[in-house]
């Protein structure tokens, strides 16, 4: 178990690979302008909907690694 959280862990200081960075960015604004619109106009469902992929673009953005 050690083993795997240090392995884990070694992955989240090296530099995403371009590729998942612009994912990760893409769905980030994406996610962040859906989120903010529909907060004020959209039914609560969407303005969940878009706030999970905000956070799946930030652990993209974090967490890939080569």
């Amino acid at each position: 178990m050690k083993e795997q959280i240090n392995k884990a862990t070694s992955n989240y200081y090296k530099p995403t690979p371009k590729k998942w960075r612009k994912i990760g960015d893409a769905l980030l604004t994406i996610g962040t302008t859906v989120t903010g619109f529909s907060a004020f106009t959209m039914p609560p469902p969407v303005t969940a909907i878009a706030a999970f992929i905000t956070l799946v673009g930030k652990l993209i953005t974090n967490f890939v690694a080569e």
